[in-house]
């Protein structure tokens, strides 16, 4: 059977036309599921671009960021204290604080304390500039033997600049040396969950110049 030219070119016609349809598709599909990965990434990074107040910044309600080296004081217990916040995630990460002169025995309740080792925690954000905390440290006695666990849960706020940071002690749960503090009920009597509802503040260590020296 002969097609005719005009017949033909119909043919082709239609061929053409079904091809830039099927090329349309794609494209679409293409623009869709570039714009599905930028609106993803653009909710990941959402809390990172909403407004940080970095040092020299302007002192908002901007998202601030725990990284870093701090000095804390803490009147309620008399200390002072050097922490350090790191981060997994934008979401979590570790802290660790030293208690400069915090007296292991916790006012005589445990007598064989001589030491109180450094914390070791985790944070979670619970806001831009609020975040939830645990830490637990052990009590040593003098040949370096847990004496008992602390667990302290509380909470902090970064104000100003995200240079300004409250720590509010919620409770502090004590444990034995051989209990599991994040899975066992508390086992000292009377230890079990105490109220601190105490506050310190830190500021970041910062950066400075080295002092100069009088002259000779």
């Amino acid at each position: 059977m002969v097609i005719s030219d005009g017949r033909q070119a119909a043919v082709v016609a239609q061929d053409w036309a079904s091809l830039d349809q099927h090329r349309e598709v794609d494209m679409t599909a293409r623009k869709t599921g570039i714009l599905c990965v930028v609106a993803c990434v653009a909710l990941i990074a959402t809390p990172v671009f909403a407004g940080g107040d970095g040092p020299g910044g302007n002192p908002g309600s901007g998202v601030c960021t725990l990284d870093g080296a701090w000095l804390g004081v803490f009147p309620a217990w008399e200390v002072s204290g050097m922490i350090v916040y790191d981060s997994d995630s934008h979401w979590t990460g570790p802290i660790s604080l030293e208690m400069i002169g915090f007296d292991p025995t916790f006012n005589g309740a445990f007598p064989d304390a001589t030491v109180l080792s450094g914390f070791a925690g985790t944070w979670i954000r619970t806001g831009r500039r609020t975040f939830d905390y645990t830490m637990i440290a052990y009590g040593l006695d003098a040949a370096g033997q847990p004496v008992y666990i602390g667990k302290n849960i509380g909470s902090l706020e970064l104000s100003g600049h995200c240079d300004v940071l409250e720590v509010y002690s919620a409770t502090i749960s004590f444990y034995l040396p051989t209990q599991d503090p994040f899975g066992d009920e508390p086992g000292i009597p009377g230890l079990e969950c105490i109220p601190d509802e105490s506050t310190g503040t830190a500021q970041r260590i910062p950066v400075q110049p080295p002092c100069e020296p009088p002259p000779p």
